[in-house]
């Protein structure tokens, strides 16, 4: 690839941070260094692959920084950003933790996706066991129905009993406090989603040409949020200084258009693995000009990217719905946003449908602009998302999976793999170079920072 002459613009990635014991930046700068540092073949060869630390405007906090990069091959420079979360959620109490368990304990088992029914029943053997370890050492020595001469009563009681309850308080429980609606969670809720939607808001009013969010586990759900309510926002804003000419409007409404038309889901079972590939690659270039006309026309919105790394997200109907049918009906009342958008029957599209309206936004004259509704996020956002494929519940990621079936085929699952450990218990290696590094070159594509 040559080097592009001319100005050098700027495109931001904000990091968006998952479950455990979290420390401001550790996680931002490794996956820098994966990213920028450590691939040759992006940057421009007279630039070093130097990464400098800047001081962080945005979040309004001191604890982290901006890293800032030099020209790419296209002359384009990124900002690394982290949306650091932890500090919000706190500690989650034991009965935080309890009321979720039990809540997904509950279920029943005919609402439990397949992919989990495995993971619920041990859930629920650990729960038992755990339970009767706990009687068992509460008991007088004389009345215990297990008797252990080593002492496995006491150990379970003094060691492993304080250990697990670390684990689940410190690191499951953030996942316990952001994905209960618990009337003692809402409000850590809406600190959480109000930080991410400031921070992106105060991205989106600086000079960045595209804007990438990246999640990871638990982040990519927080980011799926943010993401929701920024557009609830933001979607039928127009700059009345950049008012479309009659031109940028028609070729707005003819690219929303053209992306309704790619919006059909290919036939499994007719089309060929190459025609599901081309039908998908033209979704996703649809949704790129679409993005385009939309910024031309005025809108603020510069977020073209979603990536999802090991999102729970695929578990969807389990962890935002109590099952499938009550997660198709969030998703048929806009509540939830699907790729491709939800569209609503119109008489000019019949049952296909469409996902935008008409507006009149001040200008000389007045122009009709073609509106992309409340849930159309995945309009112009492209969604990638990344995952090891799990096998016998230690091999891969078992908390990540496909999200297409979940929330819309337009979502780019990419599975990948890795034999680091055999790839055994994967969810943090996403950005951890070593094995095949099949992982590293997916993300790479996904974030695409040479376009």
């Amino acid at each position: 690839m040559s080097v592009v002459p001319g100005a050098t613009k700027k495109q931001a990635v904000v990091l968006i941070h998952g479950i455990g014991f979290q420390r401001p930046m550790r996680t931002l700068r490794g996956f820098v260094d994966t990213v920028w540092v450590a691939d040759s073949t992006l940057r421009n060869p007279h630039v070093p692959s130097t990464v400098w630390s800047k001081p962080d405007t945005v979040s309004e906090s001191f604890e982290l920084r901006r890293l800032t990069t030099g020209r790419n091959l296209n002359n384009v420079r990124t900002d690394f950003f982290e949306f650091y979360w932890a500090h919000l959620l706190g500690g989650t109490s034991l009965g935080q933790l309890a009321g979720w368990v039990k809540a997904l304990l509950l279920r029943s088992p005919a609402l439990i996706p397949r992919p989990l029914k495995a993971a619920y029943y041990i859930l629920w053997i650990v729960t038992i066991v755990a339970g009767l370890a706990l009687l068992n050492s509460a008991l007088p020595e004389q009345q215990r129905f297990w008797q252990s001469a080593v002492g496995w009563s006491a150990i379970i009681g003094v060691v492993v009993v304080p250990l697990i309850s670390w684990v689940l308080r410190e690191i499951v429980g953030d996942a316990a406090v952001y994905l209960d609606d618990a009337p003692t969670n809402i409000q850590t809720r809406h600190e959480v989603r109000s930080a991410g939607v400031k921070l992106l808001k105060n991205l989106l009013e600086r000079d960045y040409e595209r804007i990438i969010v990246v999640g990871h586990s638990l982040g990519t759900v927080i980011g799926y949020d943010v993401l929701k309510y920024l557009w609830a926002e933001l979607h039928d804003k127009v700059d009345a200084v950049k008012a479309p000419k009659e031109a940028d409007h028609v070729a707005l409404q003819r690219a929303a258009e053209e992306l309704e038309d790619l919006s059909s889901k290919p036939d499994q079972s007719a089309d060929t693995r190459q025609r599901i590939i081309d039908l998908q690659q033209a979704f996703v270039d649809a949704q790129r000009a679409y993005f385009d006309k939309l910024t031309a026309a005025g809108s603020p919105w510069k977020i073209s990217d979603f990536v999802t790394l090991g999102s729970p997200l695929a578990h969807a109907e389990l962890l935002l719905a109590r099952g499938a049918a009550e997660l198709a009906e969030q998703k048929n009342r806009r509540e939830l946003p699907t790729c491709p958008p939800f569209a609503e029957p119109h008489k000019s599209k019949g049952l296909q449908g469409r996902f935008w309206f008409t507006k009149e936004v001040a200008g000389t004259p007045p122009q009709q602009v073609s509106i992309p509704h409340h849930a159309a996020l995945f309009a112009p956002t492209v969604w990638t998302n990344v995952y090891f494929p799990c096998r016998a519940l230690l091999w891969g990621d078992l908390i990540g999976g496909p999200i297409a079936s979940q929330l819309g085929h337009g979502v780019r699952d990419v599975p990948v793999s890795t034999g680091m450990r055999l790839g055994l218990l994967s969810h943090t290696l996403y950005w951890t170079e070593g094995g095949n590094n099949a992982h590293i070159l997916a993300l790479r594509e996904a974030l695409d920072l040479a376009r």
